[in-house]
C-alpha cells in the first residue's frame, strides 16, 4: 500500500513540473533573445566590464 502512494505521489509532482515547465515557456518575451545573447557574449568577452553595461543592457529588455 505505501509504495503505490510513493508513485501517486510522484507522478503528482512530475505533473506539477511538466505544468509549471509549460507554463514558464509560454509566458516567456522571445524579444529579450538578442539582448540576452549580446550579454553574454559581453560578459565572455570581458567579465570586469561588464558590471558597467549591466544597467545598459537591461535598460533594453521588455517586461
Amino acid at each position: 500500500m505505501g509504495l503505490e502512494i510513493g508513485f501517486f505521489v510522484g507522478a503528482l509532482i512530475l505533473l506539477a513540473a511538466i505544468v509549471y515547465g509549460v507554463m514558464a515557456n509560454t509566458r516567456r518575451n522571445r524579444a529579450n533573445d538578442a539582448v540576452t545573447a549580446q550579454a553574454t557574449a559581453e560578459l565572455y568577452l570581458d567579465q570586469d566590464a561588464y558590471g558597467e553595461k549591466e544597467d545598459e543592457l537591461r535598460a533594453k529588455t521588455r517586461p
